[in-house]
């Protein structure tokens, strides 16, 4: 029995399916590829066993032939390629809160975007393994609540990237160095935006105001940090209301995205080059 990493990525992000499970033998359906594959609590329970076999060289896959939606991108807008030279170096799917404030706004203004704050799952095999079942991960996340190391079991740690912030409003900080791996850091600024598809989840339970657009990212520093480019693509929810009639103050909205990390090749996680390193040592 083998527990892909696209299927243990879903039960962290919907804990209740886990901890909801009967403690007798009985039917359970996971969805796997284009196959409905029939598994008992039992199985169930030992496959989850193997989360940490499974993702324990979650960052050792090999990305070379593995490409971005980026066509899927609301017509005619669509973003630039990465730039030449870059390698993909890590995927992740963010779940967390878009942050906006009608704080000093009259109640026709537009709110005003202030940051965002999410976790990051790996999800980088998932990406060479289950693609279109990546795609789809963020609309599956964003009707759950954001997980936690309480309410997901040790799947939480297992699959945990790092995460996603705001150094001030206007400036998008990932951090994808934990107390397990050293994956790498970037600051950055929006370099280009493309709407998110038309049948993109407007938001939980289908009720919200729309998908956040999709972004290229790219780093303020190119020499101190691991990640030269970021993309946000197959976002849900997301998006403000478009007025601030019914906000007086700081408010945050539920989204979930894919983010896609492209470095250069040979970079450590602290942005150096092999070259580098040795003369810091000499």
């Amino acid at each position: 029995m083998h527990l892909s990493p696209a299927i243990a990525f879903l039960f962290t992000v919907t804990p209740s399916c886990i901890l909801a499970l009967p403690t007798q033998t009985s039917s359970n359906t996971l969805v796997q590829g284009s196959q409905v594959q029939k598994r008992s609590t039992d199985e169930l329970i030992y496959e989850l066993s193997s989360l940490p076999r499974v993702w324990q060289q979650a960052s050792q896959c090999d990305l070379s032939s593995v490409s971005m939606p980026l066509s899927q991108a609301s017509s005619p807008s669509t973003l630039p390629s990465p730039s030449e030279g870059l390698v993909l170096s890590h995927v992740a799917v963010g779940r967390g809160t878009q942050n906006y404030t009608c704080s000093g706004l009259s109640p026709s203004a537009t709110p005003k975007a202030v940051g965002a704050l999410a976790t990051l799952f790996n999800a980088t095999c998932a990406s060479v393994d289950s693609p279109d079942l990546l795609y789809t991960m963020p609309s599956v996340a964003l009707q759950y609540d954001v997980p936690n190391a309480q309410s997901a079991l040790q799947a939480y740690d297992i699959l945990l990237s790092g995460h996603h912030y705001f150094t001030n409003t206007t400036t998008p900080f990932f951090n994808l160095d934990t107390s397990d791996h050293e994956y790498g850091l970037m600051a950055g600024k929006k370099t280009d935006s493309a709407n998110a598809p038309a049948d993109a989840i407007v938001g939980q339970n289908g009720k919200g105001y729309g998908a956040v657009a999709w972004l290229k990212i790219s780093s303020l520093d190119e020499d101190g940090f691991a990640f030269k480019e970021v993309y946000r693509l197959n976002t849900a929810g997301g998006q403000p209301p478009s007025s601030c009639q019914n906000e007086t103050g700081d408010f945050t909205v539920e989204y979930a995205a894919t983010y896609w990390l492209w470095a250069a090749p040979g970079v450590d996680a602290e942005g150096k080059t092999a070259d580098q390193e040795q003369d810091n040592s000499s």
